[in-house]
């Protein structure tokens, strides 16, 4: 017997992250969305700080993989790329 593809679907979404970056000549946003909370985090850094953006995600995936006892899965939205 194979799993229902939705519930297939739903159990992907809850354990994945996802991240959105803003850019500007001054500031980036950085939106990100785990499976620990309905909201989204924001954080804004200086523009090309690219050591406290790795610092950010890395955070978070260490945040919800002791949480949910393993690493969780990064997705890609339209035009991301699947880190």
């Amino acid at each position: 017997m194979t799993a229902n593809p939705s519930v297939q679907s739903v159990t992907r979404i809850t354990n994945t992250c996802f991240m959105a970056i803003e850019l500007s000549r001054t500031n980036w946003l950085v939106g990100l969305l785990t499976p620990l909370s309905d909201k989204i985090s924001l954080r804004k850094i200086p523009s090309g700080d690219t050591q406290q953006l790795f610092e950010i995600v890395d955070h978070a995936i260490e945040k919800v993989s002791r949480m949910i006892g393993r690493k969780p899965e990064r997705g890609s939205g339209h035009g991301g790329r699947h880190v």
